[in-house]
């Protein structure tokens, strides 16, 4: 959705079957990563995390979310939701 509006998009996830998926359903180079592995800087102007972050464990949670944060641009928007 966000592709389609115009908006230039980085995808990752952690499944190969789900990469391979999100590749052939948006056409996008969608990586195979985990959110461990990030390590931009700076770098996007809004993150989207819709329900995506309980794959973590509690323990590396905050180590997680912190390499998010330093990967969003100053007064960037970061979308984040969990299921209870």
């Amino acid at each position: 959705a966000f592709h389609e509006m115009g908006y230039q998009v980085d995808a990752f996830d952690a499944s190969s079957a789900m990469v391979e998926l999100a590749r052939q359903h948006t056409g996008l180079p969608v990586q195979l990563m985990t959110f461990s592995e990030i390590d931009g800087k700076a770098q996007y102007d809004g993150i989207w995390c819709c329900a995506s972050l309980l794959h973590v464990p509690s323990s590396e949670l905050p180590k997680v979310m912190q390499k998010i944060a330093d990967a969003l641009k100053p007064g960037g928007v970061w979308y984040v939701s969990f299921k209870y």
